[in-house]
């Protein structure tokens, strides 16, 4: 068995933005192993669904990997999920530990197409 340092950006190709967010939710920054096979009734599967586990246990089945915490990234990926509604404005606000107006001002700045470019 090995330890394996996954960037954030490979770990969203492999189990997608929700997962991968799901699973820095929980586990970011510490050590967990992945199980060869994904089962019903594992952590892992409980965590991400069956799915995205199956996949993780393809791609690292066997090892430990090191979930990546990825703070800015992972904010922008809940925003992104909120503006293209796969999350609501109240989940956001959940998982980022900020208050629901602020999450709605942040989704309303990424919305604003009125300023242009600083570059």
């Amino acid at each position: 068995m090995t330890s394996e340092n996954l960037t954030w950006d490979s770990l969203v190709e492999i189990i997608g933005s929700k997962a991968a967010i799901e699973l820095a939710e929980q586990v970011g920054g510490i050590p967990l192993y992945i199980p060869k096979q994904a089962r019903h009734g594992q952590k892992i599967v409980k965590m991400i669904g069956m799915a995205a586990a199956q996949t993780l246990s393809e791609q690292w089945g066997g090892n430990r990997i090191e979930v990546p915490m990825a703070k800015a990234a992972r904010r922008a990926d809940i925003l992104t999920a909120v503006v293209e509604g796969r999350l609501n404005k109240i989940q956001a606000a959940r998982m980022l530990g900020l208050s629901l107006r602020h999450v709605r001002a942040l989704v309303n700045s990424r919305l604003d197409t009125r300023q242009g470019s600083l570059f």
